[in-house]
């Protein structure tokens, strides 16, 4: 879970995050992410990612880019709503899909090594 903290971190901290959340779901649930020597994530589950997003502070209000309204989810409890925000989203699109190569595509410049499509 901590190499995909800082996988999640460092796509905030470089401002990528804007307009990739799909991207960012795809490449975190179902893609080996790599650094250097080292595998950060061989891709996570929905409720360990939900749980991460809640703990790093993700900005909600990106759920518009999966299509949804902040109002339309679990207003108190975070993990929940980033749990219920993955499950409606469409990650299996081609749109998502496209979102997540063209980002992958973006880190590699920063030395990360993102095999789309592996891991979970």
């Amino acid at each position: 879970m901590e190499g995909l903290r800082e996988f999640l971190e460092f796509v905030r901290e470089k401002h990528l995050a804007k307009d990739n959340l799909p991207g960012i779901l795809v490449i975190a649930i179902g893609c080996r992410i790599r650094r250097a020597d080292r595998v950060l994530s061989e891709g996570s589950n929905w409720r360990v990612l939900a749980e991460l997003l809640r703990q790093i502070r993700w900005d909600r209000h990106q759920v518009t880019e999966l299509g949804q309204e902040v109002k339309d989810l679990p207003p108190k409890d975070r993990t929940k709503f980033w749990y219920v925000s993955i499950s409606k989203a469409d990650l299996t699109s081609v749109a998502a899909r496209e979102n997540a190569v063209r980002l992958a595509n973006q880190l590699a410049e920063y030395g990360f090594q993102i095999e789309v499509g592996r891991g979970k």
